[in-house]
């Protein structure tokens, strides 16, 4: 029976609140695709990552999403809206 996927990354985040610690588990089909591409991707995957969360930390960086405020229905514009009357 064939794999149904070459390469499988599960990731998950863990750890106390201000300390999040980010895993992921590779997973391949070695006869389709080698280890030393996975790595190179892996290790683009990190510092894409670490990329992603220098970011988090700079000033301005974030605000808020409609997934966010899930007691009311507002679009990004409302939001945006809200954000730039009330700063």
């Amino acid at each position: 029976m064939p794999a149904g996927r070459v390469l499988e990354v599960s990731c998950t985040v863990s750890g106390p609140p201000g300390a999040p610690r980010p895993t992921a588990t590779w997973r391949l089909l070695p006869a389709r695709i080698g280890e030393r591409a996975v790595a190179e991707l892996a290790a683009l995957w990190v510092e894409a990552l670490e990329g992603v969360a220098a970011h988090g930390t700079r000033p301005g960086a974030g605000g808020h999403t409609p997934s966010d405020l899930s007691l009311v229905s507002l679009s990004q514009d409302e939001i945006d809206d809200l954000v730039s009357e009330w700063e």
